[in-house]
């Protein structure tokens, strides 16, 4: 779904809305790096233009990249959003009046959390695919901020 193009702003949206295609998507994302060490094997072996397939592979990881962290930053924002409708829902209300919807934000709050962690497994993910690429494309000339991770990504609903 994602491996190979960057998802637009309608299946973002999509996606946010349930927790384990969130979860599928950014797997299914990331087996370009799974892939890292071949892949530029390949490119060392076969091109004959090195480092312009070093270029393109650089272009690719950056799509799929900037893609991520607009999906990571989007279901952040479904979340808040949901957390927040709730809560207005709950009103000055212990808790205990509305277990339903106390257990609904609680279980939201968790998916947050997990959503938000996503981007430190972004950092962990790009620290070692950086490691490789560099080594094998050491001619590239990658801008300085490349690896970062943008944990203030624009979601979709601020990008248009």
């Amino acid at each position: 779904m994602f491996a190979s193009s960057p998802l637009d702003d309608r299946a973002i949206t999509t996606v946010c809305q349930d927790y384990s295609l969130f979860k599928r998507t950014l797997q299914q994302s990331r087996i370009l790096e799974d892939n890292i060490i071949p892949r530029l094997n390949g490119l060392t072996t076969r091109q004959p233009n090195f480092r312009e397939s070093c270029q393109r592979f650089e272009d690719t990881l950056q799509a799929a990249y900037r893609s991520r962290e607009r999906l990571i930053a989007e279901c952040l924002r479904v979340r808040d959003e949901r957390i927040s409708k709730n809560r207005a829902k709950l009103g000055p209300y212990s808790p205990e009046d509305d277990s339903d919807l106390s257990n609904e934000i609680a279980h939201d709050e968790g998916q947050r959390r997990a959503i938000e962690r996503e981007f430190t497994v972004e950092e962990i993910l790009r620290s070692r695919t950086s490691n490789v690429f560099k080594t094998r494309c050491a001619d590239s000339t990658i801008i300085k901020d490349f690896w970062d991770v943008r944990r203030d990504a624009k979601p979709v609903s601020e990008s248009s």
